[in-house]
């Protein structure tokens, strides 16, 4: 009797562990974010762009000393800081943008119409439906660009 008892109570403790309770995040920096103007806010900087055929490029930086970046404000506005091969820099003001959903709208085009498929508080993904070219990007365009903080 003392068997079945000890088997039934092992069997139950099993039963009730979720098999989630194994790949919680616990770390609150990979927690996966919904866009929102607070979250979205923040110094970004340009690392990464998206090919068309899936390959993941660098973002070179046409200064070699310097990376572009974009500043993101909660009050929707996105000031995008690039350097030229000069190293001089260049800014451009996006006042007024509005998400759509995950939709970026009414912003330059880094940014118009791009959907932010990833963010989380250092990693943000934006995603185009066309081919883009910006900054330094050269070849086959981009279909993604991947920022960091």
């Amino acid at each position: 009797m003392k068997k079945v008892i000890i088997i039934v109570t092992l069997t139950l403790s099993l039963l009730s562990c979720s098999k989630n309770d194994d790949n919680n995040v616990s770390n609150p920096v990979e927690q996966q974010l919904t866009p929102n103007y607070t979250n979205i806010a923040g110094r970004w900087y340009y690392t990464s762009i998206v090919r068309p055929n899936g390959t993941t490029d660098p973002y070179v930086s046409s200064c070699s000393g310097k990376r572009d970046y974009a500043d993101i404000f909660t009050y929707r506005k996105i000031t995008k800081h690039r350097f030229f091969s000069d190293c001089d820099e260049g800014t451009t003001d996006c006042i007024d943008f509005y998400l759509n959903g995950i939709t970026i709208k009414s912003c330059f085009e880094d940014f118009d119409n791009g959907r932010i498929i990833y963010l989380t508080p250092t990693t943000m993904k934006i995603e185009y439906d066309n081919v883009i070219y910006f900054g330094s990007i050269v070849g086959d365009g981009a279909k993604a660009l991947i920022l960091t903080k």
